[in-house]
């Protein structure tokens, strides 16, 4: 059976990739784009020699770093949380490495959550991507393709 039927429980694990390419954080910025052209892919999660997910770097990363752009949030009501956040986008247009570059705060889902609970976590939070993790590890990603996979398989059309 496909595991992208309709007839499979509705779980992120039915219509996740497995087949994910990961990095280590030590590589560079020059070798995160190419590794990310070569493996068509638009995230690379940054792992551990441990497998440990330590953060992702997205095409928008890569892209910031290239051309020095800092991307600020809105100013808070204090304005302190704001000029961190600065401070950290400063750093990373000018990181040489994924460590570098990184988000570390990662938004993660897990193999059991129902694909529409992660397609609103997507959409709420602004990104392509979530990595799927088991204690820890990665064990897939759930893109936006994967969710248009799915929805395409699983529409059903009715007359009016």
């Amino acid at each position: 059976m496909d595991k992208h039927t309709p007839d499979e429980v509705d779980v992120v694990k039915a219509i996740m990739s497995e087949e994910i390419v990961v990095a280590g954080p030590e590589i560079t910025v020059e070798q995160l784009a190419v590794l990310m052209r070569h493996a068509k892919v638009t995230c690379l999660p940054i792992i551990s020699t441990q497998g440990k997910l330590l953060g992702i770097v997205s095409e928008g990363d890569i892209i910031r770093r290239i051309r020095g752009i800092i991307e600020p949030d809105k100013p808070s009501v204090l304005g302190i949380a704001y000029y961190a956040k600065m401070r950290e986008e400063e750093a990373k247009v000018k990181g040489k490495t994924a460590e570098e570059i990184m988000t570390r705060k990662v938004i993660t889902v897990n193999e059991d959550m129902p694909i529409k609970k992660a397609a609103q976590l997507l959409l709420e939070k602004k990104i392509k991507n979530l990595p799927v993790v088991n204690n820890e590890k990665i064990v897939g990603i759930l893109g936006r393709k994967d969710l248009i996979h799915y929805y395409i398989k699983t529409w059903r059309f009715t007359e009016e």
